[in-house]
């Protein structure tokens, strides 16, 4: 993680500060990296922070997708809808970042967010 030494901050207070010795370092950097690839923003419900949502993770990104999701801005449920028809058999797809972003920030966000080039159609193109 780009912040490490942060969350290496957040493990010693968790050890040292809260007397919970049983957390290990380890265990804290690992949680963040889930939160770091895995987290939805919930800036756009007016709460500053992130929620982790189980299934939204599942779906690869594909920059030219077929879902949109939103969240509730009163009970933070998410709820995904496709956004033209899926063919049974098909790839759900999300988007992981916004869809105005060129290239090539969109590719350098992409591999430094999650770690992986975008081979999409519209990042290949």
């Amino acid at each position: 993680l780009a912040r490490s030494r942060m969350w290496k901050d957040v493990a010693d207070y968790i050890q040292h500060t809260l007397k919970i010795e049983d957390f290990p370092e380890e265990e804290v950097l690992r949680l963040a990296g889930i939160k770091a690839t895995n987290a939805n923003s919930l800036e756009p419900t007016g709460v500053s922070g992130t929620g982790l949502y189980p299934l939204y993770p599942l779906m690869n990104s594909y920059c030219y997708c077929n879902t949109m999701y939103s969240i509730d801005k009163v009970t933070k449920e998410m709820e995904v809808r496709a956004q033209r028809p899926i063919p049974a058999g098909h790839e759900i797809t999300t988007r992981y970042i916004v869809p105005t972003m060129e290239q090539p920030a969109r590719m350098n966000y992409i591999w430094q967010g999650w770690g992986f080039v975008c081979s999409c159609e519209r990042c290949s193109d």
